[in-house]
Parts: structure tokens; sequence; C-alpha cells
């Protein structure tokens, strides 16, 4: 673009795809991540929280320790303190157990979704993480009836 001359005419597209929130009809949208899988999660909430939708996001956020959280100092303190229908929820799954860590621990699982997400069955999910991940939270749910077009994946190839 660095080159371009004032009047030279091109297009652009996009984005495309389906892992895209839309806050006219989704008014609770539930953020599952894992490892850099957080980065597309984050535009969501980002979004959510500097336009100071309405809607509810329920993120939850697994990874080994705390220092493996991207972005945790922004989770902590802007969107947790400043979007008060943000619900963020870190789990680490490689804490000591004598580790002073007061939230979750181990992996996202049902137990995990249905303590923080009311009625998840009528909810917009965003997954994004490693693959296994993915593909195991994908037939869970799916498994336990939430409808499949509620269910969205964004596959980052690791």
């Amino acid at each position: 673009l660095k080159d371009l001359k004032p009047g030279h005419v091109f297009g652009l597209r996009g984005p495309l795809g389906h892992f895209y929130f839309d806050p006219a009809t989704q008014p609770h949208i539930v953020l599952l991540g894992a490892g850099v899988g957080i980065t597309p999660l984050m535009g969501m909430l980002r979004y959510a929280t500097h336009l100071k939708l309405a809607n509810k996001v329920t993120f939850i956020d697994v990874n080994k320790t705390e220092e493996d959280t991207i972005y945790r100092e922004e989770l902590e303190q802007v969107h947790a303190k400043s979007n008060p229908n943000a619900e963020i929820i870190l789990s680490y799954t490689r804490l000591a157990p004598e580790h002073p860590w007061k939230g979750e621990r181990g992996r996202l699982g049902w137990d995990m979704i249905t303590k923080y997400v009311p009625d998840p069955m009528t909810k917009h999910y965003f997954i994004c993480g490693p693959d296994q991940m993915n593909k195991d939270l994908k037939i869970l749910l799916l498994e336990k009836g939430v409808p499949k077009e509620l269910v969205k994946l964004e596959n980052m190839g690791f």
C-alpha cells in the first residue's frame, strides 16, 4: 500500500468465514480457548468491551501456568474490571498443589462450562485452541445436546 499513488483503485474483501460475533443475534457468547487460541477470541472480547455492548460474554481460557496466559494482564485489568457483562475464567493445568491460585484448575470440560454458563444449550460457543481440544470440545457440546449451529471452531493448525 505504501507504493500506491493518489487515485489508485483497489478492492478489499473480508472478513470471511463463520467465526465471528454478531451482537444482534448472539446475546450470550461463550469463548473457549487455550494457548495461542486466545488470539481470535480476544478480538470478540475487545469488541464487546470497547463498544460497551450489553451482550454477555463468558470467556474461559485454559493454560498450563499463569505465565503461559497470553493477554493475562489485559483480561484481568481491563475486561474483568471495565466490562460488567464479561466473566473471565482462567484455569491452569500444571500448577503445584501448594500454589496459591484460588481459581479454576484443570482442563476445560462440561462441569466447568455448566458452572459458568447458565442454560448452556442456548448459548453461542466459539472454540479456539489446540486441534485436539477443539475436536474434543465440539464433540462434547454436541453430545450434551448443544445445537450444531451454535458451535463454531477456529482451527489454527497447532
